[in-house]
């Protein structure tokens, strides 16, 4: 069954050669359209990657200036859209409520209250020793924002259940103190 190898040129012109066989598997036009297609979809698929990076590192979105209101209506539009107090994850909206609010005392005011604990902020209300433009709001204002403190401590930390609606009320409240404490435009 097996053949034996030939032994001269003159024996060897029988045998078929498989080189014509596998180039002509594909005829050249649908190389050539198979070609074409791969280098279209790594042009698309590298447009696509530059055009993420863009947008995330400087393109013409990241340019868009925002007022620290904006900001921080921005953010707490974003809280909002989370749903957590729905899920009962009181503790996740209060620390996030909180830091929202921080964030925007500290922008707006000059108040750094990030990094400080409830009881150093009151001690410093206290003492007169927070911002002055800060010190200068009614101070229903700065009661109404001392109680909002005390309750988020208390669903933070000791793990008090909340409801819906003192969510939705801390929450308007934090909206309405940053609409109505927004600077003038200059």
């Amino acid at each position: 069954m097996t053949r034996e190898l030939p032994k001269s040129i003159a024996e060897m012109q029988d045998i078929i050669d498989i080189e014509s066989i596998v180039r002509s598997a594909y005829p050249g036009w649908i190389k050539l359209i198979i070609m074409i297609l791969l280098a279209m979809f790594f042009c698309a698929a590298l447009i696509w990657a530059i055009r993420k990076l863009w947008k995330r590192f400087g393109g013409p979105d990241s340019a868009v200036v925002m007022t620290i209101e904006q900001l921080a209506l921005k953010d707490l539009a974003k809280l909002k859209k989370k749903q957590w107090p729905e899920q009962n994850k009181w503790p996740l909206y209060y620390f996030e409520l909180d830091e929202i609010l921080r964030r925007y005392i500290q922008l707006r005011f000059g108040f750094d209250l990030l990094d400080k604990t409830y009881e150093q902020i009151r001690s410093l209300l206290k003492s007169g020793a927070a911002a002055p433009e800060f010190l200068q709001l009614p101070s229903v204002t700065i009661s109404e924002l001392k109680v909002f403190w005390e309750g988020a401590q208390l669903i933070k930390f000791a793990k008090m259940p909340g409801t819906v609606a003192d969510c939705e009320k801390d929450f308007m409240m934090v909206k309405i103190f940053v609409e109505t404490t927004k600077q003038a435009k200059s």
